[in-house]
């Protein structure tokens, strides 16, 4: 996942972030709140990092990922994604102290909320935090959070008086988003990146989300790992098909969500192959189609697909 912000990039953790983890762990908020996020060595930040970043492959969470700075690439803290044993799926996040009062923690959670709940596949996540813990409020109410429940309850393995809260992922249905739960516009633009797709190499990115839409750019068959084009149309259709599919998994969406593609090649004659792979690489579902013949592709590919998907 690689998520940009305004102000903020949320991507992968590396074992290369554990000095900083570390750092960021020893604020006094955080033992105050959550305890057992306290890394007291680089050694264990260096544990818990490489078990966060095995999750990556898995459906099971912790789905955790940490925030930098735009202007100076500093790690400032995480926001996660954890499953509780009733089965649901609890927001975290963490800003180290030297970094709060700038909204950086409603700035990364709301952004992180629409991508994290397509990847975990849910449409409610709870926001859970001691009811003294004013800041966790006020962050969880500005992005949505309803509470539902305040009052004595179980607090990581203690009676504490707690506070409950939910989000609902916001519905589409006829063209709009339902009234109720519909984010800002400056809410939802997200930027989607995977390194098992090509590199945006221009202005321009692999993806981007809009509420819950998800809009890419054009994927020739380049191979990512070398960035060559393979030879003739049926590898290049069948590379370009894959790319999408990575991009599709990286932004939580699979090819049934896919709405509408456009397809582009430079010969009308290779209609019939393409079409083939095509139809093999989506089965049943039959999302709405363009196809155009062009004069020419970038790297003198032979063809060159995109999609809208929604949920």
């Amino acid at each position: 996942m690689r998520l940009e912000t305004e102000r903020l990039i949320i991507t992968e953790f590396d074992m290369d972030m554990a000095q900083a983890v570390h750092e960021n762990s020893l604020d006094e908020d955080n033992r105050r709140f959550v305890p057992d996020e306290v890394f007291e060595t680089v050694e264990e930040a260096a544990e818990t990092i490489a078990f966060l970043m095995a999750q990556y492959s898995g459906t099971g969470g912790p789905l955790a990922f940490p925030v930098l700075t735009k202007a100076g690439g500093d790690n400032i803290g995480y926001v996660q994604l954890a499953p509780l044993d009733s089965g649901a799926w609890e927001i975290g996040y963490h800003i180290a102290k030297k970094y709060t009062g700038r909204g950086y923690a409603t700035e990364a959670v709301k952004a992180f909320l629409p991508a994290v709940a397509r990847m975990a596949g849910t449409d409610e996540i709870l926001g859970i935090c001691l009811s003294e813990n004013a800041a966790s409020r006020h962050v969880l109410k500005k992005c949505g959070f309803d509470p539902v429940f305040e009052g004595t309850g179980e607090y990581q393995g203690r009676q504490r008086e707690v506070f409950r809260s939910v989000w609902k992922k916001p519905r589409f249905t006829g063209g709009e988003y339902d009234i109720i739960n519909q984010p800002k516009k400056e809410d939802i633009h997200m930027i989607i990146h995977t390194d098992k797709a090509p590199a945006a190499v221009g202005p321009y990115s692999q993806a981007i989300t809009v509420g819950n839409m998800l809009f890419t750019s054009g994927q020739l068959g380049l191979v990512p790992e070398t960035g060559a084009l393979p030879e003739g149309i049926e590898a290049q259709t069948e590379q370009s098909l894959k790319n999408i599919e990575a991009i599709l998994s990286a932004a939580g969406y699979a090819k049934t969500d896919v709405i509408k593609t456009t397809v582009y090649i430079k010969n009308m004659n290779d209609f019939a192959t393409v079409n083939g792979i095509y139809a093999a690489f989506f089965g049943d579902h039959k999302p709405a189609r363009s196809c155009v013949e062009v004069a020419r592709l970038p790297k003198d590919g032979l063809v060159e697909i995109e999609i809208i998907a929604g949920k």
